[in-house]
C-alpha cells in the first residue's frame, strides 16, 4: 500500500501524475486512477508521442496499451484493460503532462510550457516536506 505520493505533474482538477516510495507512477485522470510501472510509463509516453500517427484505419499499440482514434475525432487510449475517452486537446494535456512527470522523474527540466505545473510542484512538494512524518495526500 502506497503511503506517500509526490506530485510530478499536474494539469488542474484530478489531472496528475504522482509517484510513491514503491517508484510506482500514479495517473489520475479525471476520476480515473492507474498504477503504472516506471517501465510501463516510458512505454506509455513514447505511444502519446505518436499519436499523430494515429487514424481510424491505424491503432498504435505497445505491449499492454493501444491508442485508437474514433469517427467521432476522440482518441482512446487504453492501458491494461482501462480505457480514457480523450477530446484531441485533451490528449495533447495528457501528452504534456507525461511529458514533464517523465522528465522530473529522471531530474531533466520539463519544457518551457510546463512552467506553471512545475511552479505546483516545488510548491507541493514544499507543503509535503513541512507535514509530519506518515502524512498522505488525499
Amino acid at each position: 500500500m502506497c503511503m506517500s505520493l509526490s506530485i510530478l505533474a499536474h494539469r488542474g482538477g484530478q489531472r496528475f501524475v504522482a509517484t510513491c516510495e514503491h517508484a510506482t507512477l500514479h495517473l489520475r485522470w479525471n476520476h480515473t486512477m492507474l498504477l503504472i510501472h516506471p517501465e510501463s510509463f516510458g512505454q506509455l509516453c513514447a505511444l502519446l508521442d505518436r499519436r499523430a500517427e494515429c487514424t481510424v484505419d491505424h491503432a498504435i499499440h505497445t505491449s499492454g496499451m493501444g491508442l485508437y482514434f474514433l469517427p467521432n475525432g476522440m482518441l482512446q487510449l487504453w492501458i491494461a484493460g482501462t480505457g480514457l475517452a480523450l477530446q484531441p486537446m485533451e490528449a495533447e494535456l495528457l501528452a504534456d503532462m507525461l511529458a514533464e512527470a517523465d522528465a522530473l522523474r529522471f531530474g531533466e527540466p520539463p519544457h518551457a510550457e510546463c512552467g506553471s505545473a512545475l511552479a505546483y510542484t516545488r510548491e507541493y512538494r514544499a507543503h509535503e516536506l513541512a507535514q509530519p512524518s506518515g502524512a498522505s495526500l488525499n
